[in-house]
């Protein structure tokens, strides 16, 4: 995970929520330079600010920091038996 990695990953949620860098600033307590530099990687984010951040995007912090895009599920070849369900 990289600076600019998060800083691609915020600017994308951001867009979609119609959100702009004032208002991700406004909900984090920071000013809007600081989430431009976020976006830019020329900052990193600090631990508990990268929670916040989620939440505020939300997104969760495993997308946020995570390089593949989607979460890989193994798949399943067998279904689950069903139980009879006896009282």
């Amino acid at each position: 995970m990289t600076a600019g990695h998060v800083g691609q990953r915020l600017k994308y949620a951001r867009v979609l929520l119609r959100l702009t860098q004032g208002d991700v600033a406004r909900r984090m307590g920071v000013s809007p330079a600081i989430v431009s530099h976020w976006e830019a990687g020329r900052r990193t984010i600090r631990p508990a600010q990268m929670m916040e951040l989620a939440r505020v995007c939300a997104v969760s912090l495993d997308w946020l920091m995570n390089a593949q895009q989607l979460p890989h599920f193994p798949i399943c070849d067998t279904k689950p038996k069903r139980r009879k369900f006896t009282p």
